[in-house]
């Protein structure tokens, strides 16, 4: 656990009973959608590589360049209106900054391109980077492939961390964390909680976080109507 001190480490164990202890609240359909989320992503991706004649890599990435204040949904309704797009077929919606990302990702010529798109030195963009990986490599454990910026990230398990994924780490899921969490050595920190519950209970990150999230959410929900 490079670039983390005792304190911090001992925190990240404390995350990792937080999220053990939300895991353990799955219910069944949870569990069950939680561990084929992304292979159901990734399936998504794959059908519109025959369709569009794209590269499963590209399809991946333009779904996560779309996933920028969207829910799962539109994510993926505005994904495939821009791939139309470059057709003909539609007119892309969106904001400027998912459209941008998604045109990066376009021009890319293979995944080792895309991945840099979500890597600039100049962006703090790694939770789409690990969306991105997430999906297109759905069924495998993985660290970072690049050398991160900041460089002060090191190399990371490769996990989705959102706000609600980090508010699963802090043992309040009905609160959203500051955007600010999910940068830098909080990264590390909440990722390698991830991978080590994840392992844990034999599954992989980001299996873990997926069925998390959606315990965090049906909490969320209840809060919000009985808060």
């Amino acid at each position: 656990m490079q670039n983390l001190n005792v304190s911090q480490i001992a925190q990240i164990f404390v995350f990792v009973t937080n999220l053990l202890k939300l895991f353990a609240m799955a219910k069944k359909e949870e569990f069950l959608f939680g561990i084929g989320w992304y292979k159901t992503a990734n399936e998504t991706c794959k059908e519109w590589a025959k369709l569009y004649n794209i590269p499963i890599w590209k399809a991946a990435g333009i779904i996560s360049a779309f996933s920028i204040n969207n829910g799962w949904n539109q994510n993926v309704s505005w994904a495939e209106l821009f791939i139309l797009s470059k057709f003909g077929k539609a007119e892309s919606k969106g904001m400027t900054v998912q459209k941008d990302y998604a045109q990066a990702i376009w021009d890319c010529k293979n995944y080792e391109e895309a991945k840099q798109v979500f890597l600039a030195e100049d962006k703090n963009t790694y939770k789409l980077y690990c969306f991105f990986v997430n999906i297109y490599k759905f069924d495998k454990v993985l660290e970072s492939e690049v050398n991160l910026t900041p460089k002060e990230i090191g190399n990371l398990p490769v996990v989705t961390m959102d706000r609600h994924a980090i508010s699963a780490c802090l043992d309040d899921p009905t609160d959203t964390p500051k955007a600010s969490q999910t940068k830098g050595k909080n990264y590390l920190k909440y990722a390698l909680a991830y991978a080590i519950a994840a392992k844990t209970v034999g599954l992989t990150p980001q299996q873990f976080q997926a069925v998390v999230w959606l315990v965090v959410r049906r909490l969320k929900e209840v809060s919000k109507h009985h808060g």
